[in-house]
């Protein structure tokens, strides 16, 4: 994505920041046992990789490197996952690395993670669970999050938050991106074929595929999280709207 000035935003969306810090604690025992058997799994690929090529060409010492990788990565990766902790996303609550391949612990320093509920990005930090500010971007340049299926766009420039004078479709990384277009994944392509634009600005989303699923890649951190918070408001008012009307205890006469 091409670099350019940061523009001021004149819109009316401000998402709120979480003050909220939550602190880390233990997994469960299942939790850890789940993490420690796709700690095995990986190990035995990665070290099965190597070992199958000594095989494969008939070189024994790459056969003892392939063990050794194997039985390297399966201590560390278990000791690290022993210490595997988790935490509430101080946006949402839901719990951050307990059902997940997440990985938290007391020793992460300013450590960029994301609710895999809201997507809102979040820093786990010495033994604490933060929001992600804008502070924290340094020289970050590139913002993705998961389009959101039957999603919507504020109703403003996503750049800059000025009225709307077009609709444009979002870019691509690669012309693969077609042929995941089919099916539920059609669904979210759909939400980023009319991105709201004003006049001036142009080409701020692209969209990119994540482990078959279609991902946003934004220039700026806060349209990212306007994005994110339009949605989520979207969402609450569908909830209120089937909901059932509340029943009146009528006084009798």
């Amino acid at each position: 994505m091409k670099e350019t000035l940061k523009p001021s935003y004149v819109g009316k969306i401000f998402p709120p920041y979480s003050d909220q810090v939550t602190p880390l604690r233990s997994t469960s025992g299942s939790t850890k046992a789940g993490k420690i058997f796709y700690a095995v799994l990986v190990s035995a690929l990665i070290g099965g990789i190597v070992w199958f090529g000594g095989l494969l060409f008939g070189w024994k010492s790459v056969e003892y490197v392939g063990i050794a990788i194997g039985v390297y990565l399966l201590v560390e990766t278990t000791r690290s996952m022993l210490k595997s902790q988790c935490a509430a996303c101080p946006y949402c609550h839901k719990d951050l690395g307990s059902k997940s391949l997440l990985h938290l612990t007391v020793a992460d320093q300013n450590k960029q993670v994301a609710c895999e509920r809201c997507f809102e990005w979040l820093i786990s930090d010495r033994g604490q669970i933060r929001a992600f500010r804008e502070t924290d971007i340094g020289d970050r340049k590139e913002f993705d999050c998961p389009v959101i299926a039957n999603g919507i766009w504020p109703d403003e420039c996503i750049v800059c938050g000025a009225t709307t004078s077009r609709h444009l479709n979002a870019r691509a990384f690669d012309v693969g991106l077609a042929s995941l277009l089919v099916g539920r994944l059609s669904l979210s392509y759909g939400s980023v074929k009319n991105i709201p634009y004003c006049e001036v600005h142009e080409a701020a989303v692209v969209v990119k595929p994540v482990d078959g699923k279609i991902w946003a890649d934004f220039n700026d951190y806060a349209a990212r999280r306007r994005y994110l918070y339009a949605n989520r408001l979207h969402r609450l008012g569908q909830q209120s709207r089937t909901l059932p009307p509340p029943v009146t205890n009528m006084a009798t006469k």
